[in-house]
C-alpha cells in the first residue's frame, strides 16, 4: 500500500504509471479528499490549541464554546 503522502506528492507520475499499465484510477477524487482531510485536520489543530490556551487562561466560557465547536 502506498503512503496517502507519497500518492498526493507524485500524483503525475502515478496517472503515468496507472495510464501505462491500463489501470483505471481516479486520482482526482483522492486528491480532493486528502486537500480535505488535511484542512480538517489544521482547522481541529488549532481549535485544540486555543482550547488549551483557554484553559491555561481558566476562561471557562470559551473552553465550552470551543468544545463545542
Amino acid at each position: 500500500m502506498l503512503d496517502p503522502k507519497y500518492v498526493y506528492e507524485n500524483i503525475d507520475y502515478l496517472r503515468k504509471v496507472c495510464k501505462d499499465k491500463f489501470v483505471e484510477c481516479d486520482l482526482d477524487s483522492f486528491v480532493r479528499l486528502y486537500e480535505t482531510i488535511k484542512t480538517s485536520q489544521k482547522e481541529l489543530d488549532n481549535l485544540n490549541a486555543s482550547k488549551k490556551q483557554a484553559a491555561a487562561n481558566r476562561d471557562n466560557e470559551l473552553g465550552k464554546q470551543l468544545k463545542d465547536q
